[in-house]
């Protein structure tokens, strides 16, 4: 199982380390502002490396970007005795992710100068968004979620392990 973990890790760090070296945008390569970078432009240069798809740089640029989540995926493998994958990690961003935008909305509806929602006792009243107690996370785990909410979103549906 060790080799298991210890491999897991290895990837991991390689996917980094992919993502580290990739260009961050294209208009380094294609001299346009953009953020995405084409496999081929119409001169048919190549924008990522030969064997490298937009969706790899992607996932590769998420991972590099997001150690804390690396590093909490390998923590709960070997707790659990598992091994850490890609797919993990770009899960756990995503669902930090959802988790932000969740906590942001209840920031924007929450009520200004200082006082909250009162909780309704009749039927009329709006419905109260849940406390962070109430979700089961620390003001911690709220600040990082809302941190990562700010980046583009992942697709992890098609993830490769």
């Amino acid at each position: 199982m060790k080799d298991g973990q210890d491999a897991g890790i290895a990837l991991l760090a390689i996917e980094a380390k992919i993502g580290e070296l990739l260009p961050k945008d294209a208009r380094s390569i294609l001299g346009r502002k953009t953020t995405l970078i084409p496999a081929k432009d119409k001169a048919g240069i190549r924008g990522l490396p030969d064997g490298i798809d937009f969706r790899q740089a992607h996932h590769a640029r998420a991972i590099a970007s997001h150690p804390r989540e690396v590093e909490e995926v390998i923590r709960e493998a070997e707790e659990n005795e598992d091994i850490p994958t890609k797919t993990a990690v770009l899960n756990k961003i995503a669902y930090k992710r959802e988790l932000g935008g969740m906590l942001r909305e209840t920031e924007d509806k929450r009520a200004k100068g200082g006082q909250p929602y009162q909780k309704s006792t009749g039927i009329t009243g709006e419905p109260v968004e849940p406390t962070l107690s109430e979700l089961g996370l620390t003001k911690r785990e709220s600040s990082e979620a809302l941190s990562i909410g700010i980046s583009p979103p992942i697709n992890v549906s098609t993830t490769s392990s």
